[in-house]
């Protein structure tokens, strides 16, 4: 229902439900269970979306708690959520700290994925955009030519995202 409340755009209607759900989840479930991160992330994203980066940070590093004491079972699931949690630091101007919770979602991926998995595109654009909000566009460079070879095997020339990472190479590559 939280979810479906989302989607209409009736946050605070939205919120109720996901912290309700949060609730009955930690009065039923063990501390550790997977739900109750789900209930975590949930309420996370509502708060990114109304721009509380601070409460959605908290409900995030909570979920990751969780999630790590998981591990490594459901580590794709940490991978998304330190991804989505380095975004908030990004937005919150805390880019030496994303950075390093993106570089923490590449080394779970690193370890269990080959160096070509289409699941690493996402984890190094947003390296890409840490390292241009810290102002070394030289490593930014680095880690969308990495995304380029990724999508070099799987999109067509033609296909919008590839396109994009040629446009970001070709826009570093000009400030040697």
């Amino acid at each position: 229902i939280g979810h479906v409340l989302e989607l209409q755009s009736n946050y605070d209607e939205a919120l109720r439900f996901y912290e309700k759900s949060l609730e009955t989840r930690e009065e039923t479930c063990s501390s550790d269970d997977p739900d109750i991160a789900i209930s975590l992330i949930s309420i996370a994203n509502l708060y990114f979306k109304r721009q509380k980066y601070n409460e959605a940070l908290e409900h995030f590093q909570r979920a990751v708690i969780i999630q790590e004491k998981l591990f490594p079972n459901h580590f794709n699931d940490l991978v998304k959520t330190l991804n989505l949690m380095g975004k908030v630091l990004l937005k919150q101007s805390k880019s030496s700290d994303a950075l390093k919770t993106f570089q923490k979602a590449l080394k779970i991926q690193e370890d269990f994925h080959s160096n070509d998995y289409p699941d690493k595109i996402e984890t190094f654009e947003n390296i890409s955009l840490a390292y241009e909000k810290l102002k070394i566009p030289r490593m930014a460079l680095v880690h969308y030519k990495k995304i380029l070879a990724i999508e070099q095997k799987y999109l067509s020339t033609e296909h919008p995202q590839r396109i994009q990472t040629e446009k970001n190479i070709q826009r570093l590559s000009s400030l040697k």
